[in-house]
Parts: C-alpha cells; sequence; structure tokens
C-alpha cells in the first residue's frame, strides 16, 4: 500500500512561562531568562497525516475533516494561559517540544481514517518543535 502523506497548518494564541517547580525566581531567570516571565505567541501547528489513497474519493482523508479536528484540539489552548488553564501542562511546561506531544496524542485519538505523521510547533517563524510518533490503532 502507498504512504501518501497530507498536511494541514493553523494558528492558534495563548500565553506561558516557564518555571521549574521548587526553584528559585532567580535560578528560573537563569535556566529560562525572559521566558520566566509571563508572555504569550503566535503558534502555528502543522499535523501530517498518512495512509493509503482511497480510490473513490482520491483522498487519504478529508481535508475539511482534518481541519475540523486539528480546530478542536486548538480550541483547548486558544487564547488560554496554557499553565493555569490546560490540565496537561500543571504537570509539565508548555515548551514547544511538549506541545507538540500534547498535539500528536489529540490528533491521534481524533483521526480514524488515517495514521498522525507527526505534528510541528511553531512558536515563532524560525523555531519549531516536531513530534514523530507512532500509535496504534485498534
Amino acid at each position: 500500500m502507498e504512504r501518501i502523506f497530507i498536511s494541514c497548518r493553523l494558528e492558534f494564541s495563548a500565553s506561558h512561562y516557564y518555571r521549574a517547580a521548587g526553584w528559585s525566581e532567580e535560578d528560573n531567570f537563569k535556566e529560562f531568562g525572559k521566558a520566566s516571565r509571563h508572555h504569550g505567541h503566535n503558534y502555528m501547528i502543522e499535523a501530517a497525516v498518512h495512509g493509503g489513497i482511497n480510490p473513490e474519493t482520491g483522498m487519504i482523508i478529508n481535508i475539511r475533516e482534518l481541519k475540523k479536528m486539528i480546530k478542536e484540539v486548538l480550541e483547548t489552548v486558544d487564547h488560554k494561559n496554557l499553565n493555569e488553564e490546560v490540565p496537561y501542562f500543571q504537570s509539565c511546561l508548555p515548551t514547544p517540544e511538549n506541545l507538540a506531544c500534547y498535539f500528536f496524542q489529540a490528533l491521534s485519538s481524533k483521526i480514524q481514517t488515517a495514521c498522525t505523521a507527526s505534528v510541528r510547533v511553531y512558536e515563532e517563524e524560525s523555531l519549531y518543535a516536531e513530534y514523530r510518533g507512532e500509535v496504534v490503532k485498534a
């Protein structure tokens, strides 16, 4: 079976800060700099899925459905303080790396007709984290 990839990019905005629990304010600033203070970003998420082409539709997944699923996941973070309003980030810092893992898992649980191949989270144009994981579908 062919392995075709399709990607979709959407934006969201959120605020956050990096502070390690148990560290002093000074130690957090030494490690994270200005990012230890509350600030925000206009993020970009790019999700790629793969699968075989459906001979009837010519697609591996309906792009409208993929966008809808990504938007549903983004609703959990858009215009929120990630540290305080998103339960997932109560136990880890909302770094681009952790955001990519969060989105990958959330999307993988929604997508049934294809497999999530990767998720990129751009914190800014020149900085992104990409998670390529494997989620086994039943």
